[in-house]
């Protein structure tokens, strides 16, 4: 795959990740406080070297919603928070689908 494509890639699937999470946890905190379940999940992910597996704390803490709370870069494990644990399944693919693939190309690049 082709770098300037996993960038692209990624800013796309980022700005619709944040647009439709936005919307999606305005929801819950307007609508669905009283029956909201958070927590925190731990997210394997492989084949991303250091600075890639930050990039993608970054994009998961800027989509609301989840915040990054810890990479563990000897376990390649992040510890993610999650305002809707309803969804965690399919937040997680989500994840894996839109910026995992991308995040991999880029990290060839970097030497991984």
């Amino acid at each position: 795959m082709n770098v300037i494509f996993a960038v692209f890639m990624l800013i796309f699937n980022f700005l619709k990740m944040a647009v439709i999470s936005g919307f999606e946890t305005a929801r819950l905190i307007l609508f669905g406080a009283k029956t909201l379940q958070s927590g925190i999940v731990v997210m394997p992910y492989d084949g991303l070297g250091d600075n890639t597996a930050s990039l993608m704390g970054v994009l998961i803490t800027l989509t609301p919603g989840t915040t990054l709370l810890n990479i563990d870069l000897t376990h390649k494990k992040l510890t993610v928070h999650m305002l809707d644990m309803k969804k965690k399944e399919q937040n997680l693919a989500q994840i894996h689908r839109d910026y995992l693939p991308y995040l991999k190309t880029l990290s060839r690049k970097e030497g991984v």
